[in-house]
Formats: structure tokens, sequence, C-alpha cells
């Protein structure tokens, strides 16, 4: 049975759940409407998920007939944090009926920052739009095209931009087909510092209640900058896009391109086993005859690697050609770039004369033993820093090289070589699988997730062994560093002053993941706010993370979840008050399941019973990516909210396990003394 508890909550500013969340990226949501039956992904990555009810999804379009009961986003689109924005997409329609094609709030114009774009509101075949600058008054920015620009069966291209570095009409521009469009209205009062929204985004309505569109819309993209025309969206994203090659290394079949363009391998030395290419670092490999991407205007190169090898020697991953520096159009990706342990690197060679856009992780980010997803992403609608682009687990990493005065090499018709420079030098060590490469810059959701070979159920468990207390007991390397926690009975024992028990300098890859059970057995009887367990620095800033606090609200109470996407947006479950500080060992359990929604995507068990909200609105019901970030124990980051009592056998399973499947005791050899349920 279920237990739910309700409680009128004052929390304070400097409370562990609430710090604020920061956007980042120049894309803070994108709707392909080809990435799903349903149309509701968001390919950005940053998992704004639509709700659908009565849109058709076909060929990669959404097709609105003016009858759809709901096209929104789940939760909040929050766009608080930017100066800047642009709002794109592409529609075909032939009616001549007021729609509402785009709205954030309803309505727009009573909460300042919100936009809309309409169709047919004032003549047939026009389109306005724009932002409300200030709600007071209703302070509008908006521009309009001519009639029949619309409604006339051809695809167009709508943007509206806010660019806060301009005054005027200028700083609210709509532009149709990439042409600017002719004032409507313009409150040109330059002082207001306009904050855009945090609520829910409509499309094809206003509200999903009226002024509902008949037509189609396709490619909806909102980005925290102001794009020029010639860094739109320059075309719908008509279906699947383009697979080049693609080399799953299936067992008999690890030379072959599964994509059918026959770009076979050919070398020596890698051995094909559990559908993964294993390299030894006396291997040749490389595509037989030259790959040829010269057909082909943007890029992307990704692949899954597992490696233990953190040494100071530099390894090749992927090149093409020998060497990438000095061949514009060219591409690169690394392991222990600059002779340090575990940092990665990768880009491209965008012109003659050493001219490279590159991009690096941090030390220790990809010779963890872990499975890693890599991806270098070209795009030639970008420019500066954003046109060449580095993804570890979905994750943009920071800029190393950059020459950035817009020139562009075609991609080449080339060898491309597999671990190695040439098959002659910085041979890899390792393991790597579906190397896939696609003729356009994908998305981070439209990434592989995770590899075809078999990823381990259960990810990580540490038991405390007395013989062995830091190991991960699944074989998969995860042993933790520690400072001060202690052991006995095998148990973890915090005294509240330790100074680090966590998986650095490593981390734990949960990115590959779509479902999770973490589980664990906990005794205490401390009554201060406490963390026993946080995947990340701060879970609140870093979407997709989990927590678990003791005594934060109450005494006695745990409360533990997920953060979400959106603005203090959460899926967390709490005990009552006063429910584990007997001294007694108790299990303590937390499932993510993406099957579910609402109050069961998150569930929370204490000794097997699920438990319920500690307020309402912490019930999201979006969906997340988990993170590649390091799993702290007994504390927040090795500084704060340092945990006293015991913990032991810490479970992490990539699955949803149901209460008859947890933990029924600790492993203990002494015997175990449990509170009965």
């Amino acid at each position: 049975m279920k237990q739910w508890f309700e409680m009128t909550i004052v929390t304070a500013f400097i409370s562990v759940m609430t710090l604020a969340f920061s956007a980042s990226g120049a894309v803070v949501a994108y709707w392909d409407f080809s990435s799903d039956s349903n149309g509701v992904t968001d390919v950005s990555g940053n998992c704004h998920s639509l709700t659908n009810s009565g849109v058709v999804i076909s060929n990669g379009v959404a097709v609105f007939n003016g009858s759809q009961t709901n096209f929104s986003t789940v939760s909040k689109l929050d766009l608080t944090g930017n100066n800047n924005l642009t709002v794109e997409f592409f529609m075909r329609s032939t009616s001549t009926n007021k729609g509402m094609l785009i709205e954030q709030t309803n309505p727009y114009w009573q909460n300042t920052g919100a936009f809309m774009v309409d169709v047919n509101e004032t003549g047939t075949g026009t389109v306005m739009g724009g932002f409300c600058t200030l709600a007071a008054g209703t302070k509008l920015n908006l521009d309009i095209s001519p009639t029949n620009s619309a409604s006339d069966g051809f695809w167009h291209h709508v943007a509206i931009v806010f660019d806060k570095a301009k005054t005027g009409a200028d700083r609210s521009m709509l532009y149709v087909d990439r042409i600017a469009q002719g004032t409507y209205l313009t409150y040109t009062n330059d002082t207001n510092s306009t904050v855009f929204c945090n609520s829910t985004l409509f499309i094809g309505s206003r509200g999903n209640s009226d002024m509902k569109f008949r037509g189609e819309l396709d490619d909806v993209r909102v980005s925290n900058t102001a794009l020029t025309t010639n860094q739109f969206l320059q075309a719908r994203s008509t279906g699947t896009p383009p697979v080049v090659a693609y080399w799953r290394f299936d067992d008999g079949a690890g030379l072959t391109d599964s994509s059918g363009n026959g770009n076979t391998l050919a070398g020596s030395g890698v051995v094909f086993t559990g559908g993964v290419a294993r390299f030894s670092g006396t291997h040749t490999f490389n595509t037989a005859s030259a790959l040829n991407l010269t057909a082909y205007t943007n890029l992307t190169v990704e692949f899954f690697m597992r490696s233990s090898a953190a040494t100071s020697s530099a390894m090749i991953l992927v090149e093409q050609t020998n060497p990438f520096f000095s061949n514009p159009g060219a591409f690169i990706a690394t392991l222990n770039e600059g002779s340090v342990a575990g940092q990665m690197m990768g880009g491209f060679c965008t012109a003659t004369g050493t001219k490279l856009n590159l991009d690096m992780t941090a030390a220790n980010a990809g010779a963890d033993g872990q499975w890693h997803h890599v991806a270098i992403v070209y795009d030639k609608t970008k420019t500066g820093t954003d046109r060449s682009m580095y993804y570890l687990d979905g994750v943009a990493q920071g800029v190393y090289l950059t020459w950035t005065d817009g020139s562009d090499a075609a991609f080449r018709n080339a060898t491309l070589y597999v671990g190695s420079r040439g098959n002659g030098s910085m041979k890899y060590i390792g393991e790597m699988d579906d190397l896939r490469i696609t003729g356009a810059a994908l998305q981070p959701g439209q990434f592989l997730k995770a590899p075809s070979t078999e990823i381990p159920r259960v990810v990580a468990y540490w038991p405390f062994s007395h013989q062995h207390p830091l190991a991960d007991a699944t074989g998969n390397g995860h042993a933790l560093s520690n400072t001060g926690v202690t052991f006995a009975d095998d148990a973890a024992v915090f005294d509240g002053t330790h100074t680090a028990f966590s998986t650095k300098p490593w981390t734990l890859n949960l990115r590959p993941y779509s479902a999770l059970t973490i589980e664990y057995f906990v005794r205490t009887t401390a009554t201060n706010v406490m963390e026993a367990l946080e995947h990340s620095a701060n879970f609140t800033a870093l979407r997709g993370g989990f927590v678990a606090v003791f005594n934060e609200a109450n005494r006695g109470q745990i409360e533990s979840g997920f953060s979400m996407p959106g603005p203090a947006s959460y899926n967390i479950d709490s005990t009552p008050s006063n429910a584990i500080l007997d001294g007694a060992w108790h299990h303590v359990a937390l499932v993510y399941d993406p099957t579910q929604s609402g109050e069961d995507r998150v569930r929370f068990y204490l000794d097997h019973i699920q438990q319920g909200k500690r307020t309402a609105t912490w019930n999201s019901d979006a969906d997340t990516f988990f993170l590649n970030d390091t799993l702290y124990i007994g504390s927040r980051a090795n500084s704060s909210s340092k945990f006293g009592g015991a913990l032991d056998d810490i479970k992490i399973t990539g699955a949803v396990l149901t209460p008859a499947e947890f933990m029924e005791k600790r492993t203990y050899t002494g015997g175990t003394i449990l509170r009965m349920w």
C-alpha cells in the first residue's frame, strides 16, 4: 500500500533542494517530429517533452486538423535565464481560419517576456508574431507579414527574434522565409529589461482551447541567442538523417558497414567479441577504401568507447586522413590527450594553415573502464565555437582551440583510421562499439543512447566487505575513494566529520540507462540536515541527478528523488517524520520508471513500502537523461550536509525493480538485525 503525507512547508533559500537552475547551450528545445511516432521528443537533449492528444505525426511532420486537444510542453519551459531568444519553425497551410502557431503562456499579452506567432489574424495569409515586453498596459512588440504570405499550401520558414542589444522596432523581429517583416505594434521604451517566461509552451492552439491551427508544422526550435538569418534552420528535417556509415562490430560481421553503403573496414589485430571491437595496441584498422564525405554539408561522428588505459600516452580513437591537422575538412577524436590521463579531445580541421576547431574534456573523463558515448558535430549554420562541438555522454565539452573566421572546408574523401594514426602510432587500447557517421548535425537527443552490446544490469554495488570495503563487487570498476569514513560489521560508519567518500576521481556513468533503481540500508539517530547519496555535486543544477536528504523539513524524514528539466522541477517522495531515528537498520529504495507518469514515474520505498509526496509541486512528469558524474556518499560534494550514521549495501541497478526484487538483508556475515515490515 502507498503512504501519503501532506504538509505545508516554508523552505529556506539555502535549502539543499532549492538551488537555482541555469540553462546552458544555444538550443533550449527542438522538436523535429521525426524522432518518435508521437512527435513528443525534444532532440536538443534538454528533455522538454511534449504531450500530444490529437496531433497526427506523418512523415516527420506535425499535422493539425483544428480539433487537437493538447500539444504543449509537459512541464514549464523555463526561459528566464536568457537575454536573447529565437523561436523558429516551418509551417504549411491552406486554411484561412485564425490559428495560433505557437504561444508561451495563455494569453501571452498579459505575461511579460511571453511570445506568440499566429496566422490569418488580421487578414488571409498574414503571419503575426513577437513578444510582450511589459505586461502592465499590454506593451507589445509585434510584426506582421502582408496578406497572402502563408496560407498558400507551400512550406514557409517563420522566426521571431528578440535581441536586447538592439533598440526600438529592431529589438523584436519577425521573419518569414528569412525576410524581416513590417511593424504592427512596437513598445519602444528600451530601458525596460524584459525577462522571458517560465511557463507552458503551446503549439498549434491558444492554451489548448481555441485558435486551433489547421495545417502542418515542422522543426520547432527555441534558441537562447538572437540568431541571424543565415543561422536559421535551412531546411526541414525530412525523415531520418542520412547515415553514411555504421559499424556495429557484431560477431562474425565486425568489418561490415550496416548502413548498406559498402564502407567496409579492413585490418588486423582487432578482436570482435560480444558485439564489441577490442583493441590491444598492436592493430591496424581503417576503411578498405576512401570514405567519401564530400557530399555532406554537416556531419556527426559518434561511437561508444571503454578503456582503462589511463596513461600519459595519447591514443587516437578515430581520425580521417593522416594527420587530420594538415587536411582541411578532416576530423579526430583522442584519448589521454596532452599526456593527461583520461582527457579526451575531438573536432575538425577547418582550413589550411592548421585552422582547428577542437574541444576537450577534463582529466579522468574517459579511461575509467566505463562505456562512454563520444560525438563530434559540425554544423555550418553555426558560428564561432558552436560550429564544431564535442560531446561526452551527451554533454557539450569545453573549447580547446577554435578558429572562428567562418571559413569552411569541404569534408574529405579519404581513409578513416580507427584506433591509430595512420595505423602507425598512437594506438588505442580498449574497446569500441557502434561507430556511426551521419551526414547531418545531430542534436544530443538524436545520438545513439546505448551501445548495442549488452551493458551491465547492475551498474555498481558496494557491500563494504571487510576484506575490500571500497571495492565495487560488480566487477565494473567503480571503486570508492575515502578519507574519514570507517568500517565496522561490514558497514560504512560516518561520524559527520569525514572529508571524502565518493567515486572520485572517476565518475559513475548512468547515461546509457533509461530506468534506474538505487537501494541501500541505513541506520541513524542523527537529526541534522544531511545527505546519504547525491549523483553530482548539485543535482538541482545538473538535471537528471538524484539525491537522498535526511532531516531537511522534519526530524527523521527522508526525501529522495530526481531533478527534472525546468526550474525547480523535481519528482521527489518523502517518508513521514521520525521514520528512521530508531537506530535500527532500514532498507531504502528509489526507482525511476520511464513507463509510468506522474507520481509513479519516481517511486520511493522505506522498508519495501512505497512513500508519498511531501509537497504536490515536487511531481514533475517530464522525462530526463541520467548523468555521467561523481556519486557522493554521505555528503554534498564532500563538503557539506555530512551524514552521521551507517550505510550498507549500496546497489545501483539500471532497471526498474519491484519490492519483491529488492535486497532482503545486509551482507553481514555476523548476522543482521532488521526492522520488521
